[in-house]
Protein backbone atom coordinates (compact mmCIF):
# COMPACT_ATOMS: atom_id res chain seq x y z
CA UNK A 1 0.00 0.00 0.00
CA UNK A 2 2.82 2.36 0.91
CA UNK A 3 4.59 1.74 -2.40
CA UNK A 4 1.34 2.25 -4.29
CA UNK A 5 0.91 5.67 -2.65
CA UNK A 6 4.47 6.62 -3.52
CA UNK A 7 3.93 5.53 -7.11
CA UNK A 8 0.70 7.53 -7.31
CA UNK A 9 2.36 10.66 -5.92
CA UNK A 10 5.22 10.22 -8.36
CA UNK A 11 2.81 9.91 -11.28
CA UNK A 12 0.94 13.06 -10.19
CA UNK A 13 4.20 15.04 -9.91
CA UNK A 14 5.37 13.77 -13.29
CA UNK A 15 2.06 14.70 -14.91
CA UNK A 16 2.21 18.17 -13.34
CA UNK A 17 5.76 18.76 -14.56
CA UNK A 18 4.83 17.52 -18.02
CA UNK A 19 1.84 19.87 -18.21
CA UNK A 20 4.00 22.76 -16.99
CA UNK A 21 6.57 22.03 -19.68
CA UNK A 22 3.90 21.81 -22.38
CA UNK A 23 2.40 25.13 -21.20
CA UNK A 24 5.83 26.80 -21.27
CA UNK A 25 6.52 25.44 -24.76
CA UNK A 26 3.13 26.70 -25.92
CA UNK A 27 3.86 30.22 -24.63
CA UNK A 28 7.28 30.19 -26.31
CA UNK A 29 5.64 29.14 -29.58
CA UNK A 30 3.06 31.94 -29.32
CA UNK A 31 5.78 34.48 -28.56
CA UNK A 32 7.83 33.41 -31.58
CA UNK A 33 4.75 33.80 -33.79
CA UNK A 34 4.25 37.36 -32.51
CA UNK A 35 7.93 38.11 -33.11
CA UNK A 36 7.76 36.82 -36.68
CA UNK A 37 4.67 38.91 -37.39
CA UNK A 38 5.72 42.21 -35.82
CA UNK A 39 9.52 42.28 -35.42
CA UNK A 40 10.02 44.46 -38.52
CA UNK A 41 7.75 47.13 -37.03
CA UNK A 42 10.45 47.73 -34.41
CA UNK A 43 13.11 49.99 -35.90
CA UNK A 44 16.24 51.89 -35.00
CA UNK A 45 15.91 55.66 -35.25
CA UNK A 46 19.24 57.35 -35.85
CA UNK A 47 19.56 60.90 -34.59
CA UNK A 48 22.19 63.60 -34.63
CA UNK A 49 21.66 65.69 -31.51
CA UNK A 50 23.16 69.12 -30.89
CA UNK A 51 23.68 69.83 -27.19
CA UNK A 52 24.90 72.73 -25.16
CA UNK A 53 25.16 73.57 -21.48
CA UNK A 54 24.84 76.97 -19.85
CA UNK A 55 25.80 77.92 -16.31
CA UNK A 56 24.97 81.33 -14.91
CA UNK A 57 24.46 82.64 -18.43
CA UNK A 58 27.74 81.27 -19.82
CA UNK A 59 27.72 78.59 -22.54
CA UNK A 60 29.84 75.43 -22.24
CA UNK A 61 30.24 72.11 -24.00
CA UNK A 62 28.60 72.78 -27.36
CA UNK A 63 28.61 69.40 -29.15
CA UNK A 64 26.94 67.32 -31.85
CA UNK A 65 26.43 63.64 -31.04
CA UNK A 66 24.99 60.70 -33.01
CA UNK A 67 22.43 58.61 -31.14
CA UNK A 68 20.35 55.48 -31.77
CA UNK A 69 16.97 54.91 -30.14
CA UNK A 70 14.15 52.38 -30.50
CA UNK A 71 11.02 53.29 -32.44
CA UNK A 72 7.81 51.47 -33.33
CA UNK A 73 6.18 51.90 -36.72
CA UNK A 74 2.45 52.27 -36.06
CA UNK A 75 1.16 52.88 -39.57
CA UNK A 76 2.10 51.51 -43.04
CA UNK A 77 2.89 55.11 -44.08
CA UNK A 78 5.98 54.83 -41.87
CA UNK A 79 4.66 56.90 -38.97
CA UNK A 80 6.92 55.94 -36.07
CA UNK A 81 6.49 56.61 -32.36
CA UNK A 82 9.40 57.03 -29.93
CA UNK A 83 9.88 58.26 -26.39
CA UNK A 84 10.20 62.04 -26.53
CA UNK A 85 12.77 62.00 -23.76
CA UNK A 86 15.10 59.79 -25.79
CA UNK A 87 15.13 62.47 -28.49
CA UNK A 88 15.76 65.29 -26.00
CA UNK A 89 18.49 64.27 -23.54
CA UNK A 90 18.44 67.82 -22.16
CA UNK A 91 15.07 67.06 -20.50
CA UNK A 92 16.59 64.26 -18.43
CA UNK A 93 19.76 66.22 -17.64
CA UNK A 94 17.74 69.21 -16.47
CA UNK A 95 15.59 66.99 -14.26
CA UNK A 96 18.73 65.49 -12.71
CA UNK A 97 20.13 68.99 -12.13
CA UNK A 98 16.89 70.21 -10.58
CA UNK A 99 16.77 67.27 -8.15
CA UNK A 100 20.36 67.63 -6.96
CA UNK A 101 22.61 70.22 -5.37
CA UNK A 102 23.47 71.48 -8.88
CA UNK A 103 20.20 73.37 -9.03
CA UNK A 104 21.80 76.30 -7.21
CA UNK A 105 24.39 76.74 -9.97
CA UNK A 106 21.76 77.60 -12.62
CA UNK A 107 22.99 74.72 -14.76
CA UNK A 108 20.83 74.27 -17.86
CA UNK A 109 21.01 71.86 -20.79
CA UNK A 110 19.62 72.43 -24.27
CA UNK A 111 19.38 70.00 -27.17
CA UNK A 112 17.97 69.92 -30.68
CA UNK A 113 17.90 67.33 -33.46
CA UNK A 114 19.78 68.13 -36.65
CA UNK A 115 19.18 64.84 -38.50
CA UNK A 116 16.76 61.89 -38.30
CA UNK A 117 16.85 58.58 -40.16
CA UNK A 118 14.59 55.54 -39.70
CA UNK A 119 16.79 52.45 -40.03
CA UNK A 120 14.78 49.47 -41.28
CA UNK A 121 15.54 45.77 -40.85
CA UNK A 122 16.79 45.45 -44.45
CA UNK A 123 19.34 48.22 -43.90
CA UNK A 124 17.36 50.92 -45.70
CA UNK A 125 17.49 54.33 -44.03
CA UNK A 126 14.61 56.73 -44.52
CA UNK A 127 15.01 60.45 -43.70
CA UNK A 128 12.37 61.61 -41.27
CA UNK A 129 11.11 64.53 -39.22
CA UNK A 130 9.27 64.93 -35.94
CA UNK A 131 5.70 65.98 -36.70
CA UNK A 132 4.19 65.89 -33.20
CA UNK A 133 5.41 65.99 -29.60
CA UNK A 134 3.47 65.28 -26.41
CA UNK A 135 5.51 66.05 -23.29
CA UNK A 136 2.85 64.82 -20.86
CA UNK A 137 2.82 61.34 -22.41
CA UNK A 138 6.51 61.33 -23.43
CA UNK A 139 5.68 60.75 -27.09
CA UNK A 140 7.30 61.94 -30.30
CA UNK A 141 5.95 60.97 -33.72
CA UNK A 142 8.35 60.73 -36.65
CA UNK A 143 7.12 60.74 -40.23
CA UNK A 144 9.17 59.88 -43.34
CA UNK A 145 10.21 63.05 -45.15
CA UNK A 146 8.96 61.51 -48.40
CA UNK A 147 6.20 59.06 -49.24
CA UNK A 148 7.41 55.46 -48.93
CA UNK A 149 6.09 52.02 -49.84
CA UNK A 150 3.95 50.43 -47.12
CA UNK A 151 6.06 49.43 -44.12
CA UNK A 152 5.42 46.64 -41.58
CA UNK A 153 3.60 48.16 -38.61
CA UNK A 154 2.29 47.19 -35.20
CA UNK A 155 -1.49 47.12 -34.91
CA UNK A 156 -2.20 49.61 -32.12
CA UNK A 157 -5.89 50.04 -32.94
CA UNK A 158 -7.15 47.16 -30.79
CA UNK A 159 -7.92 47.86 -27.13
CA UNK A 160 -6.91 45.31 -24.51
CA UNK A 161 -7.15 45.52 -20.72
CA UNK A 162 -4.56 43.71 -18.61
CA UNK A 163 -4.39 42.55 -15.02
CA UNK A 164 -1.43 42.11 -12.62
CA UNK A 165 0.66 38.99 -13.42
CA UNK A 166 -0.65 38.79 -17.00
CA UNK A 167 2.16 37.62 -19.25
CA UNK A 168 3.27 39.82 -22.14
CA UNK A 169 5.71 39.79 -25.06
CA UNK A 170 8.21 42.63 -25.48
CA UNK A 171 9.90 43.11 -28.86
CA UNK A 172 13.03 45.19 -29.24
CA UNK A 173 16.07 45.63 -31.44
CA UNK A 174 19.69 45.42 -30.40
CA UNK A 175 22.34 48.01 -31.22
CA UNK A 176 24.93 48.23 -33.97
CA UNK A 177 27.34 45.96 -32.08
CA UNK A 178 24.76 43.15 -32.49
CA UNK A 179 23.88 44.13 -36.09
CA UNK A 180 20.57 45.64 -34.97
CA UNK A 181 19.12 42.13 -34.52
CA UNK A 182 15.55 41.87 -33.25
CA UNK A 183 15.07 40.52 -29.73
CA UNK A 184 12.20 39.17 -27.66
CA UNK A 185 11.52 39.02 -23.91
CA UNK A 186 8.64 37.57 -21.92
CA UNK A 187 7.47 39.73 -19.03
CA UNK A 188 4.61 40.07 -16.56
CA UNK A 189 2.48 43.01 -15.54
CA UNK A 190 3.57 44.05 -12.05
CA UNK A 191 0.99 46.77 -11.48
CA UNK A 192 -1.92 48.49 -13.22
CA UNK A 193 -2.08 52.22 -12.53
CA UNK A 194 -5.52 53.68 -13.25
CA UNK A 195 -5.21 57.29 -12.03
CA UNK A 196 -4.61 59.93 -13.21
CA UNK A 197 -4.51 57.79 -16.37
CA UNK A 198 -4.07 54.14 -17.25
CA UNK A 199 -0.58 52.71 -17.63
CA UNK A 200 1.20 49.47 -16.81
CA UNK A 201 4.32 48.70 -14.79
CA UNK A 202 6.50 45.76 -15.85
CA UNK A 203 9.23 44.64 -13.47
CA UNK A 204 12.75 44.96 -14.85
CA UNK A 205 11.63 46.50 -18.16
CA UNK A 206 14.00 49.11 -19.61
CA UNK A 207 13.41 49.00 -23.39
CA UNK A 208 12.10 52.52 -23.91
CA UNK A 209 10.29 52.91 -27.24
CA UNK A 210 9.67 49.18 -27.59
CA UNK A 211 6.18 47.70 -28.09
CA UNK A 212 4.51 45.15 -25.81
CA UNK A 213 2.04 42.52 -27.01
CA UNK A 214 -0.41 40.08 -25.48
CA UNK A 215 0.16 36.37 -26.09
CA UNK A 216 -2.40 36.44 -28.90
CA UNK A 217 -0.55 39.23 -30.70
CA UNK A 218 -2.53 42.33 -29.73
CA UNK A 219 -0.41 45.43 -29.15
CA UNK A 220 -0.76 46.55 -25.54
CA UNK A 221 1.22 49.75 -25.91
CA UNK A 222 4.69 51.31 -26.03
CA UNK A 223 7.29 51.75 -23.28
CA UNK A 224 7.82 55.42 -22.40
CA UNK A 225 9.04 57.37 -19.39
CA UNK A 226 6.60 58.46 -16.70
CA UNK A 227 7.82 61.54 -14.82
CA UNK A 228 6.55 63.76 -12.03
CA UNK A 229 7.99 66.77 -10.29
CA UNK A 230 10.01 65.59 -7.30
CA UNK A 231 12.76 66.81 -5.01
CA UNK A 232 14.06 63.24 -4.62
CA UNK A 233 17.35 62.48 -6.37
CA UNK A 234 16.41 61.12 -9.80
CA UNK A 235 19.68 59.26 -10.34
CA UNK A 236 19.10 57.12 -7.25
CA UNK A 237 15.55 56.28 -8.35
CA UNK A 238 16.73 55.33 -11.85
CA UNK A 239 19.15 52.73 -10.51
CA UNK A 240 16.82 51.47 -7.81
CA UNK A 241 14.01 50.99 -10.34
CA UNK A 242 11.46 52.21 -7.82
CA UNK A 243 10.51 55.39 -9.63
CA UNK A 244 10.56 57.10 -6.25
CA UNK A 245 12.28 60.12 -7.76
CA UNK A 246 9.44 60.68 -10.22
CA UNK A 247 11.05 58.82 -13.14
CA UNK A 248 10.27 55.29 -14.35
CA UNK A 249 9.49 53.25 -17.51
CA UNK A 250 5.84 52.35 -18.08
CA UNK A 251 3.69 50.92 -20.86
CA UNK A 252 1.46 53.63 -22.30
CA UNK A 253 -1.69 51.93 -23.67
CA UNK A 254 -2.05 51.72 -27.44
CA UNK A 255 -5.41 53.50 -27.27
CA UNK A 256 -3.74 56.65 -25.90
CA UNK A 257 -1.14 56.60 -28.67
CA UNK A 258 -3.84 56.16 -31.33
CA UNK A 259 -5.78 59.10 -29.93
CA UNK A 260 -2.77 61.43 -30.05
CA UNK A 261 -1.77 60.22 -33.52
CA UNK A 262 -5.15 61.39 -34.88
CA UNK A 263 -3.77 64.92 -34.74
CA UNK A 264 -1.28 64.10 -37.50
CA UNK A 265 -2.31 64.67 -41.09
CA UNK A 266 -2.01 61.67 -43.38
CA UNK A 267 -0.40 63.88 -45.99
CA UNK A 268 3.35 63.12 -46.36
CA UNK A 269 5.57 65.84 -44.92
CA UNK A 270 7.05 66.76 -48.31
CA UNK A 271 3.57 67.38 -49.76
CA UNK A 272 2.37 69.76 -47.04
Amino acid sequence: MFNAKKIMIGLIITAFLFQTRVYADDIASQAREVKTKFENSVVIVKLVIKQKMTMQGKEFGNSETPSEIIGTVIDPSGLTVVSLMTTEPSVLMNKISESSSMQTSELKWESEISDIKIHLNDGQEIPGKIVLRDKDLDLAFIQPAEKVAALPSANIKETIQLQPLDQIIILSRLGKIASWTSSIVLGRIEAVIEKPRLFYIVSGATGIGTPAFSLDGKCIGIFVFRTIQSSTNIMSSMFSGSGAGGFMPVILPASDITEIAKQISETPANEK
